[in-house]
């Protein structure tokens, strides 16, 4: 499930998915936008995004403190120098 939160900010739910597939999916989808073609834009445009991944930590973890978790993992992979996937 796939959802806009704001701004540029979007939220991936992966019900099942373990913090090892969810960074897998998150990695593939880093790079797939890294690899995007966009001179067609304006030249020398690149995609880049900073990804922050965390999975839920049992049926008590509530799904607001794991977006805490991820918005966290997310700021923490731009101030590492962006276009990367962090964990939470």
């Amino acid at each position: 499930m796939i959802g806009r939160v704001g701004g540029e900010a979007f939220l991936v739910l992966m019900p099942g998915a373990s913090l090892e597939e969810a960074a897998g999916a998150a990695e593939r989808l880093r790079a797939a936008v890294a690899a995007a073609d966009c001179s067609d834009l304006a030249p020398g445009l690149e995609a880049r995004i900073s990804i922050g991944v965390t999975a839920r930590a049992g049926a008590d973890d509530q799904l607001e403190a794991a977006i805490k978790r991820a918005d966290g993992a997310m700021y923490c992979a731009k101030q590492g120098g962006r276009n990367r996937v962090a964990r939470g």
